[in-house]
């Protein structure tokens, strides 16, 4: 075969890039550690190119794969991961043994979690059912990024956060599960949600706590210092009807804003609705920090499935992006 092909060497290249990507696939020997290292081997051929004049040979061909490359890797769509605060906690005191972990103060608990992530312990006692199967969870989700690259993974959502104690919950648990660097620190982008008017009265007071505190400053440091939160408008609106939503939501963006930009920290802020339909702003042209669309799984069929559609879909989100960068909203 080789000698077949020795005069076409984009020929044999190709042929190894596919082997590679079967390799992946299969999780065989040799195969792609990452999405970049694909992407390399197409810089190649697309330098290649250029440099022999083969504009008209095949490189608009393999720009365009780069392209899809870059945008989707090996994952197509990133998998937000959503738990519910108290069960974290329950998890976290299970793990630990200690049977009145819930009555303790949220602050008696920050300061025990953010020790043990110190001193890098262990859980003092085997986990019951609940916890091995979240414990299982932050397990899949190094699996996932190993095998289909960082950006497969999205932010871990944290319902009904009401302190730094739920953060740091879930920092543990991702570090017991194996989720962290040669440095101790866990690439997890977690996520603070606030889904009803208590909570999204006290979000910049759990930031400014977050941002204060040193732990959690090396962890935004190992993320490229940056942050992310979640609004569900719809728990707010059940507490307070429409009007009342919005202005809490432009208060909450304002403190939220003066925040980072005094702590030097980038920041996405998007809104989930529980609908498809106005998810991460995308249909009210919603967009601060940086512009974050999601979709519900079972919806990506529906919005992107047909190619008008699909089509559709991104004009509206390129509206979003153009208005919120030219400052027309």
């Amino acid at each position: 075969m080789l000698q077949r092909y020795r005069n076409m060497p984009y020929r044999m290249l190709l042929r190894l890039i596919c082997q590679r990507l079967q390799a992946t696939y299969d999780e065989r020997a040799f195969p792609y550690e990452s999405p970049e290292q694909f992407i390399d081997d197409l810089q190649l051929i697309a330098k290649s190119l250029r440099h022999r004049k083969g504009v008209n040979a095949g490189l608009f061909a393999v720009e365009r794969l780069i392209r899809r490359a870059e945008t989707f890797g090996f994952h197509f769509l990133s998998l937000d991961i959503r738990y519910n605060a108290i069960d974290l906690q329950k998890a976290v005191g299970c793990c630990l043994g200690e049977q009145d972990w819930l009555t303790q103060s949220s602050a008696k608990r920050a300061e025990r979690i953010a020790e043990i992530l110190r001193v890098n312990d262990s859980p003092l006692v085997e986990p019951d059912s609940n916890a091995k199967r979240l414990l299982s969870t932050f397990r899949a989700l190094v699996f996932c990024r190993r095998k289909y690259g960082r950006r497969a993974i999205g932010p871990f959502l944290i319902r009904g956060c009401k302190d730094t104690d739920d953060i740091f919950a879930a920092l543990l648990l991702a570090r017991w599960a194996g989720m962290h660097d040669a440095d101790g620190l866990v690439p997890l982008d977690v996520v603070p949600t606030f889904e009803s008017a208590v909570e999204l009265k006290g979000s910049a007071n759990l930031v400014r706590d977050l941002l204060n505190h040193k732990l959690y400053r090396a962890h935004l440091a190992g993320l490229g210092n940056h942050q992310t939160v979640m609004f569900n408008t719809t728990g707010v609106r059940s507490d307070g009807g429409v009007a009342a939503s919005r202005w809490s939501m432009e208060q909450a963006h304002t403190k939220l804003d003066a925040l980072f930009k005094a702590a030097g920290i980038e920041y996405t802020l998007f809104h989930g609705r529980s609908s498809f339909s106005g998810r991460g702003g995308v249909a009210d042209s919603i967009a601060c920090g940086h512009l974050r669309a999601t979709e519900h799984g079972e919806a990506v069929n529906e919005r992107y499935g047909v190619r008008g559609i699909a089509f559709r879909t991104l004009e509206k989100s390129f509206n979003s992006v153009v208005v919120g960068t030219a400052g027309l909203g």
